[in-house]
């Protein structure tokens, strides 16, 4: 780690410094080196221990406005980019069943988009998720969407930045003249402008700059099931019921080949409040209703798992009050600030946006906060 000031010793000081070593914060180191800058990734942990942890994300083009349709469909064929640059699945084609009242409405924004989704009826959805028992209502299949391989993209972007990834934790950062001081575990390191993607703590780190950003932070359960042996042959679709019709607003995901599904619940009810920068997180006690309910949904809707869970995985958001899928970046002076939720399945394009941001001094549009 270089040092700051006068007399000091250590590396020449880099020309970015991004806090945050998630697969955001990976994303945008990457895209800076990539455009020549000398970078830091600062990551306090295990790359992706945080909320990038885990070993499956969904994937998917399906969302609620036409401009976060279109950012998916960018967002794929970077995707598929990193993917013939390492000669490694990132990103499954096994699809995604979509359930909800604005199904409808769903496949108009996919179609319009010139993206592959129909209707499906009980034996198209039987088809794509063999292991679930279609319930009534609407669905829409989803082509294009998959099941990300988290640990390999961690894994590989971790190793695309090398010497540029190094282990320290931040406490705070200064803004000084045009530059930035960040405390960090390993001394005080300079650089020309930092960018700051550590999940729940990026409001901890704003506020040592002066600055509240409108976050809150949530937690929630997410269970890995056995396949039952007779459906682990096929290819397994993800899945989202956002109205519930299977008993449960939920979602799943396909863990790779191992034959498991991860199921999570989509009710905010579900969600307990928390705040990791004070250190108070759910009790055990707090988490058991959602457990019982997942289990339930599993045997109820899903007969090709098997009921009791084999994994599970405490899951921290970071949610923006306009919107569940929403995410921003801030500035202030050479520091970018982001925060968002479900952000895993842009990142390839939102590394590239916030190392714009970092090199031009100004966010651009599609990470602006609503006005």
């Amino acid at each position: 780690m270089s040092t700051a000031g006068p007399g000091g010793g250590g590396d020449r000081p880099p020309d970015v410094i991004v806090i945050g070593g998630g697969i955001v914060g990976l994303s945008t180191a990457w895209h800076l080196a990539q455009s020549g800058a000398d970078v830091r990734c600062i990551e306090r942990a295990r790359p992706g221990a945080g909320q990038s942890a885990g070993l499956t994300r969904i994937f998917r083009h399906v969302h609620d406005t036409p401009e976060l349709v279109a950012l998916a469909r960018r967002s794929l064929g970077r995707w598929r980019a990193w993917e013939a640059r390492s000669g490694r699945q990132l990103v499954g084609q096994e699809g995604l069943v979509y359930h909800g009242e604005d199904a409808g409405r769903a496949l108009e924004l996919l179609r319009a988009a010139q993206l592959e989704a129909d209707p499906a009826d009980a034996a198209a959805q039987r088809e794509a998720l063999p292991i679930l028992a279609p319930p009534d209502g609407e669905a829409v299949l989803d082509r294009g969407a998959g099941a990300i391989r988290v640990r390999r993209a961690l894994s590989l972007l971790a190793g695309w930045l090398g010497a540029g990834l190094v282990s320290a934790e931040v406490f705070g950062l200064r803004v000084e003249g045009d530059g930035v001081l960040a405390h960090t575990s390993e001394g005080l390191v300079r650089a020309s402008a930092a960018v700051v993607c550590a999940g729940a703590r990026t409001a901890t780190i704003a506020r040592s700059l002066g600055l509240e950003l409108p976050v809150a932070h949530s937690c929630h359960l997410r269970a890995t099931f056995d396949v039952r042996p007779e459906a682990r042959a096929r290819s397994l679709a993800c899945w989202i019921d956002r109205a519930g019709a299977a008993g449960d607003a939920a979602y799943g995901s396909p863990v790779g080949s191992s034959g498991r599904y991860a199921i999570g619940l989509g009710d905010p009810d579900a969600n307990v409040p928390v705040s990791p920068e004070a250190g108070t997180m759910p009790a055990e006690g707090d988490l058991r209703p959602a457990l019982e309910r997942l289990s339930a949904l599993a045997r109820r809707s899903m007969p090709g798992l098997d009921p009791e869970p084999v994994a599970l995985r405490l899951c921290v958001s970071t949610r923006l009050p306009w919107s569940d899928d929403g995410f921003a970046a801030w500035q202030d002076g050479p520091v970018t600030l982001f925060a968002g939720n479900n952000a895993f399945k842009h990142a390839p394009v939102l590394g590239e946006l916030l190392a714009e941001a970092a090199l031009g001094g100004r966010v651009p549009a599609a990470l602006e906060p609503p006005a």
